[in-house]
């Protein structure tokens, strides 16, 4: 194996290889300013020495110095190094023809350590090495990591002839496995403790530590410019040790400085399986030997490097049967390999109902507590639990007397919101939201009877609030075969009557259909409204007492192995089609399918982001994650949820924005109930007295206005105004300061821009001098987003002759508004018989004017947005300076602000990917033409949001650097 090398330590430096490579290999280095070597990897017998070369133009290269031997000519020993380099796990790459036409350099590097033949392989643009990745927990690229690693396994072993070191690796983390837990005692000092497994395995054999110590590592990893691994620098050929040893270092290396260690070795182990696949056995090893890894690591690290001990850490806290049962999952196998044949025992044993059918006979209703779910209107229906028990009890009433409400098994759930239920990680932050049970809501009392012959394996008061309050786990056996061992499984019952807890004792023997417990009331439950939770266990995984009822997304097919459906255990009839929710990958897969089939095409970077709820600057998709919504411009005052929430927003915030949209939502709900359209020519009161909210706002003279569908409408309709007043058939348009000119007609810029002050003054006077009129557009920036003032013509002390506004005005209901004079408007009295729209309905006029009567009922003007757009823009042009290469320009005002990227064609799309992978981190920003990014949060933007969005771009743009 290898040992990695300063770079004070390659063999060559590089003022003597630099004039080597560019005479030598002339064509590839034609370009090339200078020439940096990355890393070099030397190996163990030390002979030969791979460098990592990167060229003045971004092109990577693997140099390989093989030293000539004693009876050796330079032609055999540079045949043999390329054939070595060839074997390198780059097996499509191709070796760089130097200039006398062989694959070899035809000189040689003469040093007084030795005479050095060179042959070299390209490696694309941007390689470098995984030490300098900046995104090392991207799933692509570990996923890569165990792929390569196995293809260029299987390539050495067809093309390599070697044997296996005497004392190979393989028996060294063998041997250490055995070692460790007696060596790393339970409360011992383990750092020191692992220091004598190393000195264990020194004195035993100091050849096999090394090649232990000495595999994959930061340093020999190469990473391409798109974020996939492409082989491996140096890894010797002739000396094959273990090979899953490789896959074990490999594991290490990924997971070093992982908040989730154990989602990352699954992701290199799921791409090594997926080349070549590696054995049940095995699998089941794995956990031991990465733990031995990391013991051989912490021990042998400087003291001050705590990244083995903090893995270690994290590892210990990890039970057997999770690390098994998710290595299983990521090769394709069932996470726990009893779940099937329990699944299919039930099939042909059927359980006895667990409830009584005197309580089941009136029937089930499902309770549908899904992100989406329409039986909540608002967070305080489900995090006040009174309000919810109501809202629970409404729905079973409304099915029927004595209806037992359902819910379902799998179902990612709303209710799930506090930092419990929260991981923060390399990859953003996550959600445990999915049900592993069957929750049956029925009255307290109400019998719970054992589905199967069982043991009692343990009774417990899981007292704390919103826990199972007292819980009953029972042992099921299913008799052996074949000689085999008995397979035991287990169900859960929680929120029950107390009195089952003195009832039953640990080791008691129930018949099937034997009493277990009795439903709980909510001061007894955890606090719960009156239901039953069912759940089944194929692993307890440890024996506390206590069980995950709800788990993250990424690890539903793991947890839905260890908790199967419960359905079947539960023996209820009429349950069956109600107590599963459809698995929200495959939700989302037929959402797509349909819309491309009927609805067509809105491709997107964004990829498949199903976003089913929201609440003022924060969005929830359907697997239950938080966004926070950095481009909401037509939601201005933000999504419709009310103020009483624990989502971010603090007494203090609520005062500076007590509107809610809730409160539009209100409006909409009663207006709808009365008329929700009527052909635009009627009268009705709701548009005049949005007319009159909205001109209140303006200078004297726009006192007229007109409702379309939209801003885009709006702006049409202005342009048709201005036409016709002007007596204009102008149709050229030129780009001027602020905005662009139509013949004698200036409409002003939509864009997020910052104007210097009088700009606009001296566009109005030159137009209106010539006989023209000024069209403000206030689609993007009115109604209070640029902070200073409410109509951001107001901040250039002009007034324009018509104003244009879209769907903010309603909060993101269909509609927008042309304000203009008595004057104007008159002049298209003769073609007001061909404007055909209902964007003046009632339904939307009473969603905008209640927005604009928040808007112009405070005393003073609230000055939140103007206080944290200047931090926006502050905190984006600090961006701009840490990363000028790829951002070039910042403008915005208040809550609007664009980021302008690179035009240079290498960061063509740098802005989607940018957004994309924001997305990733749980921020939403916008993409447009041009590269560039959109900011428009709704006016109840936080500092604190501010924080986290500027944050996630410094976690992005270091990689946007690396790849473009």
């Amino acid at each position: 194996m290898l040992q990695q090398q300063p770079l004070s330590d390659a063999w060559v430096p590089i003022d003597i290889l630099d004039p080597f490579l560019r005479k030598e290999y002339a064509t590839a280095f034609a370009d090339s300013t200078d020439v940096r070597i990355l890393g070099s990897a030397t190996a163990m017998d030390g002979k030969r020495q791979t460098l990592l070369v990167e060229s003045g133009n971004g092109s990577s290269y693997a140099v390989m110095l093989d030293q000539v031997q004693a009876g050796e000519t330079e032609k055999q020993r540079a045949e043999a190094g390329l054939e070595r380099l060839l074997a390198l796990g780059n097996r499509n790459k191709a070796p760089v023809q130097s200039e006398s036409g062989g694959l070899f350099a035809s000189d040689t590097i003469q040093m007084q350590s030795g005479v050095f033949a060179v042959s070299m392989l390209s490696l694309g643009v941007g390689a470098c090495l995984w030490a300098d990745s900046p995104r090392t927990s991207d799933p692509a690229l570990l996923h890569s990591l165990g792929y390569e690693l196995a293809e260029m396994h299987a390539y050495m072993r067809h093309t390599i002839e070697a044997k296996p070191m005497a004392d190979s690796a393989w028996d060294t983390l063998l041997y250490a496995m055995k070692s460790t837990q007696a060596l790393l005692a339970e409360g011992c000092d383990k750092k020191s403790e692992a220091k004598k497994l190393v000195d264990v395995l020194k004195a035993r054999n100091n050849t096999s530590l090394q090649a232990t110590l000495n595999q994959l590592n930061a340093s020999n990893i190469l990473v391409s410019k798109a974020g996939k691994v492409v082989g491996f620098l140096g890894i010797e050929t002739d000396a094959v040790h273990f090979t899953y040893s490789d896959l074990i270092a490999a594991v290490y290396t990924a997971c070093v400085r992982k908040s989730n260690p154990l989602r990352t070795a699954a992701s290199v182990i799921r791409g090594y399986n997926s080349s070549t696949k590696i054995s049940p056995f095995l699998l089941a090893m794995l956990g031991s030997l990465i733990e031995t890894q990391i013991c051989i690591h912490l021990g042998s690290s400087d003291p001050q490097n705590t990244d083995a001990w903090d893995l270690f850490q994290k590892w210990q806290s990890l039970t057997p049967s999770i690390i098994s049962s998710t290595f299983r999952n990521a090769a394709g196998l069932e996470p726990v390999h009893t779940s099937t044949q329990i699944q299919e025992w039930i099939q042909s044993n059927p359980a006895t109902p667990i409830l009584s059918p005197e309580f089941t006979h009136p029937g089930f209703t499902v309770l549908n507590m899904s992100m989406g779910s329409p039986l909540f209107d608002e967070p305080n229906d489900w995090i006040d639990i009174s309000r919810f028990t109501h809202l629970c009890n409404e729905s079973m009433a409304a099915a029927g007397p004595g209806v037992i409400g359902i819910g379902r098994y799998n179902e990612p759930r709303c209710i799930y919101y506090d930092s419990r239920y929260r991981r923060d990680g390399d990859e953003g932050s996550e959600w445990r939201t999915v049900h592993l049970g069957l929750d049956l809501f029925c009255p307290a009392g109400s019998k719970i009877v054992s589905p199967f012959p069982a043991r009692v394996h343990s009774v417990i008061d899981n007292a704390e609030a919103l826990d199972y309050g007292p819980t009953i786990f029972l042992q099921h056996t299913i008799p052996s075969t074949n000689n085999n061992e008995d397979i035991h499984f287990w169900t859960l019952y929680g929120h029950l009557d107390p009195e089952c807890l003195t009832r039953l004792q640990v080791g008691q023997t129930l018949a099937a259909g034997d009493l277990v417990a009795h439903v709980g009331k909510p001061d007894r439950n955890g606090g719960w409204p009156e239901h039953l939770h069912f759940q089944v266990i194929t692993d307890l995984l440890s024996d506390n007492g206590d069980f995950p009822g709800v788990a993250f997304p990424e690890e539903i097919d793991v947890w839905k192995s260890l908790s199967p459906d419960p359905t079947l255990f539960s023996g209820l009839s009429g349950v069956k089609g109600l107590s599963v929710f459809e698995d929200y990958r495959v939700q989302v897969a037929k959402m797509r399918d349909a819309q491309s089939a009927s609805v067509g095409s809105l491709a997107s970077s964004l990829g498949d982001l199903n976003i089913v709820r929201g609440f003022k600057q924060q969005v929830f998709d359907v697997m239950g994650r938080t966004l926070l919504d950095a481009f909401s411009p037509s939601t201005i005052v933000g999504h419709s949820h009310p103020v009483q929430s624990p989502f971010t927003v603090t007494k203090n915030q609520l005062k500076n924005f007590p509107f809610t949209p809730r409160q539009s939502a209100k409006a909409v709900k009663k207006q709808s109930s009365i008329l929700t359209t009527t052909n635009p020519h009627n009268l009705h009161a709701t548009t005049s007295e949005l007319a009159n909210a909205l001109t209140c706002t303006l200078p004297k003279n726009l006192s007229i206005c007109f409702f379309v569908n939209s801003g885009k409408e709006a702006n049409q309709l202005a342009l048709h105004l201005a036409r016709a007043y002007t007596n204009s058939t102008a149709l050229n348009t030129s780009k001027i300061e602020g905005g662009e000119m139509v013949g004698t007609i200036f409409i002003g810029s939509h864009e997020y821009t910052t104007l210097p002050a009088g700009t606009l003054k001296s566009q109005y006077d030159n137009v209106h001098a010539s006989g023209g009129i000024c069209i403000a557009n206030e689609i993007l920036t009115g109604l209070g987003r640029i902070g200073s003032h409410f109509w951001r013509f107001e901040s250039q002390d002009v007034v324009p002759d018509i104003v244009t506004v879209g769907d903010a005005l309603g909060n993101g209901h269909s509609i927008g508004a042309v304000i203009t004079s008595p004057e104007i408007a008159r002049a298209f009295n003769s073609d007001i018989e061909n404007l055909v729209t209902v964007g003046g309905n009632p339904i939307s006029c009473a969603a905008s004017h209640r927005n604009i009567n928040h808007f112009t009922q405070r005393k003073p003007p609230d000055k939140t947005a103007h206080r944290v757009g200047i931090h926006l823009i502050h905190r984006l042009q600090t961006l701009r300076q840490d990363f000028p290469s790829v951002i070039t320009k910042i403008v915005g005002q208040g809550l609007t602000a664009t980021a302008t990227f690179s035009s240079e064609t290498r960061f063509e799309n740098c802005a989607a990917f940018v957004a994309k992978r924001l997305q990733d981190l749980g921020v939403l920003v916008g993409a447009s033409d041009g590269n560039v990014l959109q900011i428009a949060p709704p006016l109840c933007f936080t500092l604190e949001d501010v924080g986290t969005l500027v944050e996630a771009f410094k976690k992005v743009l270091p990689e946007a650097v690396a790849r473009f």
